[in-house]
């Protein structure tokens, strides 16, 4: 069984006429579980958070089946506002492959983002019909889209996974949105048990097939930096052997790229984004092990690609 069958990525599909399998919080993202509904406006949770519609079709490759060739597909995430008019997300949530459940197998099929379309409210009940259209994006060059095949300890792997992504919006943010305030100094860690807010527009339950996509909000302890010093594991399972755990907190599948934030003398400061966690057969969203890319060691890779961008317009 492949390894990606072990994780999920926190995105859900939103697939025509076939069912997309990619576990890990983006090709099959999940919603807050255990959490609540974020209702107040005013709150640092709303003014930071964004809805991603990923919109794409499968390439004319010959990886890609013929049948299914130029057909639209899409997903969506989560990602948090750094700039006016740039958004921080997971890289897997813009893959160039996905793994695909097509006519009794698995397989690997390029794909194509035509666009990707961000949307500022609480849900879709509230929100405009189209969201915000994207003016470029960029992922980690280092990031690869099948690195769960690649690595020995998917848990906690030695090498970076470099799972972190920009989004540049093609026009200012809402009047009622602003950029988070994020941590730039790498000495100052967290200490176990210390409390990590996510949000994110992912689903409750990952057995949840459908589910509106609403922002929702819930507290985690961190527990420890992975092996690689770029990633850190949040929540009340057991990360080494991850199961069911009775009333499970954390991320879900839709949260990829949701952000993660401590509470600092009244001011939420981002620390992390949601990347992955257990797959079904590992007690999925309910094993309450969610695993994010630590944004303070990215600092200089942020700075430098806004930079270029801006200098390419």
């Amino acid at each position: 069984m492949s390894l990606r069958y072990l994780l999920f990525r926190m995105c859900l599909c939103l697939c025509f006429s076939f069912l997309i399998n990619v576990q890990i919080f983006a090709q099959d993202s999940t919603l807050i579980v255990g959490g609540e509904k974020v209702l107040d406006r005013n709150t640092a949770e709303y003014k930071h958070s964004v809805r991603l519609l990923v919109e794409a079709k499968f390439s004319d490759s010959n990886d890609v089946p013929e049948d299914i060739r130029g057909k639209s597909t899409g997903w969506r995430c989560s990602g948090v506002i750094i700039e006016t008019d740039v958004v921080l997300t997971a890289a897997h949530c813009l893959p160039d492959t996905i793994l695909i459940n097509y006519q009794g197998g698995q397989r690997e099929v390029s794909v194509d983002i035509n666009s990707i379309e961000s949307f500022f409210r609480l849900s879709p009940r509230d929100d405009v019909a189209f969201g915000m259209l994207d003016s470029g994006w960029v992922r980690h060059e280092s990031y690869q889209d099948d690195w769960l095949d690649r690595t020995s300890n998917v848990w906690n792997p030695r090498q970076p996974i470099n799972d972190i992504a920009l989004v540049f919006l093609s026009e200012a943010i809402p009047e009622d949105k602003e950029p988070v305030r994020w941590r730039s100094d790498l000495s100052n860690r967290f200490a176990p048990g210390q409390p990590v807010i996510l949000t994110g527009y992912g689903r409750t339950l990952s057995t949840n097939p459908f589910e509106l996509p609403e922002l929702r909000k819930v507290t985690i302890p961190f527990i420890e930096d992975l092996q690689n010093n770029q990633e850190f594991y949040a929540g009340f399972g057991n990360s080494k052997n991850p199961r069911t755990i009775t009333s499970p907190k954390g991320g879900c599948n839709g949260d990829s790229g949701g952000p993660a934030f401590i509470n600092e003398n009244g001011e939420y400061t981002l620390v992390g984004i949601t990347v992955r966690g257990p797959g079904n057969q590992s007690g999925g969203c309910a094993a309450s092990v969610t695993i994010l890319t630590s944004v303070s060691d990215y600092v200089d890779w942020i700075g430098k690609r806004i930079s270029r961008f801006s200098s390419d317009l």
